[in-house]
């Protein structure tokens, strides 16, 4: 008997905000596939995803951790998740429980719905379980009303230009996902948007997490992996705590 395929969403870093399904179908999974990045200081493969696992209780000897190249072209990534998705399919032939993680939600921005994709042409089944998007962690986290009444919100994955960012924040309560791609855009549109409310999460969900509203602040940070922003204009109230 083949089982499909799980994709589950660990949600953006907090062990507590795994969903009770995604947990239990953790604990049932045989082998659990999860992205892991090589440290060009040590050589070594981290994974955050890993880390949630241990904290879950997940034995080790089930997690398998596979080589996410994390440069700006992505052509060596899916090449990996190429490579991921033969494994899985050989591993699910032989009748076991696979699983593949994503951190947040697999199905925002989330390049591991590749390896679901690439599952389906092969004929295999997969499954999918949701899970809670970093931006939604962060706005919980800060106390934040994203949008009511009849506001919009936009998510962007980066943005390539300073315009681009305050023309969106003038319309909506914007999102940007990935700053690490969009340093110097975002940068130039904090040293200009004064008549903008800003809001800064880094590593939320982790010991490591990080909040600020103050625009100079904004500016001395390195924009990580794990880093998002929330800009509007402050008329609407939406950042009232």
């Amino acid at each position: 008997m083949n089982h499909p395929v799980r994709i589950l969403s660990l949600g953006p870093g907090d062990p507590e905000l795994v969903t009770l399904k995604t947990l239990r179908q953790l604990q049932e999974s045989d082998l659990i596939y999860v992205p892991a990045t090589r440290q060009p200081a040590t050589g070594r493969l981290l994974s955050r995803a890993a880390s949630i696992l241990a904290a879950l209780d997940i034995p080790g000897e089930r997690i398998r951790p596979f080589e996410l190249p994390m440069e700006r072209g992505r052509e060596q990534a899916r090449e990996a998740y190429r490579k991921l998705s033969r494994v899985v399919r050989e591993e699910q032939s032989a009748g076991r429980r696979v699983a593949v993680v994503a951190e947040g939600d697999a199905g925002l921005y989330a390049s591991v719905h590749y390896v679901g994709d690439l599952l389906c042409e092969a004929g295999a089944e997969v499954a999918y379980t949701p899970g809670i998007p970093a931006f939604i962690a962060s706005a919980a986290a800060a106390g934040l009303h994203l949008v009511k009444g009849g506001e919009s919100l936009l998510v962007l994955p980066s943005v390539a230009t300073a315009a681009e960012l305050l023309a969106s924040a003038g319309e909506h309560t914007t999102v940007v996902m990935k700053l690490s791609q969009s340093r110097e855009a975002v940068r130039e549109a904090v040293a200009r948007g004064g008549e903008f409310e800003w809001r800064y999460f880094e590593n939320v969900g982790t010991d490591r997490q990080f909040v600020t509203d103050s625009p100079g602040e904004i500016l001395r940070r390195e924009f990580p992996y794990f880093s998002l922003l929330v800009v509007r204009r402050p008329s609407s109230g939406a950042f009232s705590e």
